[in-house]
C-alpha cells in the first residue's frame, strides 16, 4: 500500500486508496473488507509505552540498559 507521499495530491492519492479497496475486495470479497474494517476502526486503542526512566535497575538490566544512578547515591538511611 503506498503511503502519503508530500508529492501526490489529493486526488492521486484517492485514486490509489479507491484501487487499493479494489483490490482488496476483489481478493477477499466485500463482507470480508468490511469486517475487517470495521475491526480495525471499533478496537481498543493502545496506550503509549510508559516512560524507561520509571523501570528498576533490575529491569532496565533485563534489557541491556545501564543502571538508572550510581547504588551509593540511591542508598537512603533506614528510617527509625
Amino acid at each position: 500500500m503506498t503511503r502519503h507521499h508530500p508529492l501526490l495530491g489529493a486526488a492521486e492519492l484517492r485514486a490509489d486508496l479507491q484501487q487499493q479497496i479494489a483490490a482488496l475486495t476483489a481478493q477477499f470479497g466485500h463482507w470480508r473488507a468490511l469486517a475487517a474494517l470495521l475491526r480495525h476502526i471499533v478496537r481498543p486503542q493502545t496506550r503509549p509505552p510508559d516512560d524507561i526512566s520509571q523501570l528498576s535497575d533490575h529491569h532496565r538490566r533485563d534489557i541491556g540498559l545501564p543502571p538508572s544512578a550510581d547504588p551509593a547515591e540511591r542508598w537512603m538511611p533506614p528510617r527509625f
